[in-house]
């Protein structure tokens, strides 16, 4: 439970933190802002699944896909949760 706790805190965190632009960041480091939303409400979702929220994490990956359709984990874990419905 606290690593699920933790999980839903450092995304929320993420979620809530603007944006910032690295000038000195190296080449291919810089992530669109839609990738880290999306990686954000992919550990939300975590966090929700640890606590047996499987609807909110659901809800979570599929916001996840909609800001990053290529991310593969979050579409695994909504793959996941609906073959056990």
């Amino acid at each position: 439970m606290r690593k699920s706790k933790f999980l839903i805190t450092f995304a929320q965190k993420r979620l809530k933190a603007a944006p910032s632009l690295d000038f000195f960041a190296k080449f291919g480091e810089k992530q669109s802002a839609a990738t880290r939303q999306a990686q954000a409400r992919y550990l939300l979702g975590l966090g929700c699944l640890g606590k047996g929220n499987k609807a909110e994490a659901e809800a979570e990956f599929e916001k996840a896909l909609e800001m990053n359709v290529n991310h593969i984990w979050a579409k695994h874990q909504l793959e996941l949760l609906r073959s056990e419905q």
